[in-house]
């Protein structure tokens, strides 16, 4: 069963009401839906739309949220936290059953609502042993999240400046200790 949500959104994250520096954007809402891993976007009467299916590591989708939107003069940028069952594994063991994948997909729509660029990051995964650390840390400026990628022995730390979105994802890498 695909996990399906709607948000109607104005111009900030997660909230449903607030104010853009772009004046000609503050105006204008618009509206994403999620069904599994197809993403619909909706303003002035247009659509676009994005299948994010091949960005996800999971076999399907159980749980996704949007944690960052925004509508500027030059397109809309999409944060979404995707969770779903690992792929089955030879041998089987526990990411069989109980395994989740967790991606942080960035999408960006052009002004004609066409899609432009699709980035993910694979945050937690029983299959490739990746522990997602604290999970998503937000503040006025930022979103970030740690993770450990345990069998390449390094953390990964992803950044995403709130007040340029269209950067997309900044990811720096530093080696674990042996005592991390």
């Amino acid at each position: 069963m695909a996990v399906q949500t709607t948000l109607a959104v104005l111009l900030c994250p997660l909230a449903l009401s607030c104010q853009s520096a772009d004046s000609q954007a503050s105006r204008e809402h618009f509206s994403a839906s999620l069904d599994g891993a197809n993403l619909s976007i909706t303003m002035r009467g247009q659509s676009g739309s994005a299948d994010l299916g091949s960005q996800l590591n999971a076999v399907r989708v159980n749980q996704s949220q949007v944690v960052f939107s925004a509508h500027t003069a030059t397109g809309i940028f999409l944060v979404i936290e995707f969770i779903g069952p690992s792929p089955p594994q030879p041998g089987g063991g526990d990411c069989n059953n109980n395994g989740l994948e967790e991606n942080l997909v960035w999408v960006a729509f052009d002004p004609s609502l066409h899609p432009i660029n699709v980035t993910s990051a694979l945050i937690g995964s029983c299959t490739q042993m990746i522990d997602p650390g604290p999970g998503i840390q937000q503040d006025a400026k930022s979103l970030s999240v740690r993770y450990d990628c345990n069998a390449e022995h390094v953390r990964r730390i992803l950044f995403f400046r709130k007040a340029a979105p269209q950067l997309g994802f900044t990811v720096q890498t530093a080696q674990m200790d042996s005592g991390q």
